[in-house]
């Protein structure tokens, strides 16, 4: 079950259940069956038949002084390819309006944790490192893959009261 808030413009209407229970069908054809329950004040439960249909979700990502011999649509879907599968650039991407940031639309694998830096070859045979944003991706817990929190903060890692002592702090007091 996946609980979820949609995030709207101030110009835009409400979702209905309905609305979104076609969206989501339009987008990503192949999911099996599932139902959308509104919960109130813009929340929604989200109830699918299997995990499966969990694992993959569209994030927009920009990739801030990124130099613009990188900005064709081809180059940035090669980029992107290491995050994830490209769907699409962001349209003032691809006519270049905006100079600060290229941004594209990634289905990414939410079991695997998501670069936040890729290594980009040149044609002549050097490379550099780019930094990979991602706009409103929650934070993915690397133990148990839940959407939300951090392994830092999971409730599923076995945390031992007794802390391991280190090389060094064994040998101490040994005389």
């Amino acid at each position: 079950m996946l609980i979820g808030r949609v995030q709207l413009g101030l110009k835009d209407k409400p979702y209905s259940a309905s609305d979104l229970s076609h969206k989501p069908s339009l987008l990503w054809g192949s999911l099996r069956a599932w139902k959308v329950i509104p919960v109130g004040k813009g929340y929604f439960t989200f109830s699918f038949s299997t995990d499966e249909d969990l694992s993959t979700i569209w994030v927009w990502v920009r990739f801030w002084d990124l130099g613009l011999e990188f900005w064709e649509p081809r180059t940035l879907f090669e980029i992107a390819n290491g995050i994830g599968v490209p769907v699409k650039v962001d349209a003032n991407t691809r006519e270049r309006r905006v100079g600060l940031f290229a941004r594209i639309l990634v289905d990414i694998d939410l079991s695997v944790v998501p670069p936040h830096e890729l290594v980009v070859k040149r044609k002549c045979g050097s490379s550099f490192v780019q930094t990979v944003d991602y706009e409103k991706l929650s934070d993915i817990c690397a133990h148990c893959g839940n959407v939300g929190h951090l392994v830092t903060a999971c409730k599923y890692v076995h945390r031992s009261s007794d802390p391991v002592p280190m090389d060094n702090e064994t040998e101490k007091g040994r005389g």
